[in-house]
């Protein structure tokens, strides 16, 4: 209960930054993927998953929220890993360009049918197997995220054989990426 708790307010959060009130500031996408994968490597370690952080950036500034944007970093990267199965791969890559910046996460799990990949980002929607653990809010707060950060994000097969990539594309923050060059 308190899981579902934390994921409405924090989709109500991710709403609210839809908004022009909400406060923005760059922040560093590198940065904010190696604390989530620091923090969810235990998760990944119990199942012998191959995590990753795959990059030619030294930053990757967009404008917008950092403890939203660790939120959808973390829901991207906890789903891929609880959907793929032992000795599985997940990786995450982040292609910083002087206007946007591509994030993906790839994983080896069983996928997403391509009928039901809109679906998933409906609030309770769920295409998980029975007795499997989840709210049916994170790809929820993802979107919400990524639309607040004036972003899109879409759902592919996986480049392997199995699996499925999320691919996430925000504006990248000249200014910042200015700023750090001095």
């Amino acid at each position: 209960m308190t899981e579902l708790t934390n994921k409405l307010l924090l989709l109500s959060q991710a709403e609210a930054a839809n908004t022009t009130a909400f406060l923005r500031h760059p922040v560093d996408l590198l940065a904010v993927a190696a604390v989530v994968l620091e923090e969810i490597v235990d998760l990944a370690q119990r199942k012998n998953i191959d995590l990753g952080l795959d990059t030619a950036n030294e930053h990757a500034w967009a404008m917008g929220n950092e403890a939203l944007f660790n939120a959808m970093m973390m829901n991207l990267v906890d789903n891929a890993i609880r959907y793929t199965p032992a000795h599985g791969k997940v990786t995450v890559s982040i292609a910083a360009g002087p206007e946007q910046i591509a994030i993906s996460v790839s994983d080896n799990g069983p996928g997403i049918p391509a009928e039901v990949r809109d679906r998933v980002f409906e609030r309770f929607f769920r295409n998980a197997a029975p007795g499997q653990e989840g709210t049916g809010l994170g790809l929820a707060i993802v979107k919400e995220i990524v639309i607040a950060a004036q972003g899109t994000v879409t759902l592919a097969a996986s480049a392997q054989q199995s699996g499925l990539t999320v691919m996430v594309r925000l504006p990248a923050c000249a200014e910042a990426a200015a700023a750090n060059k001095t």
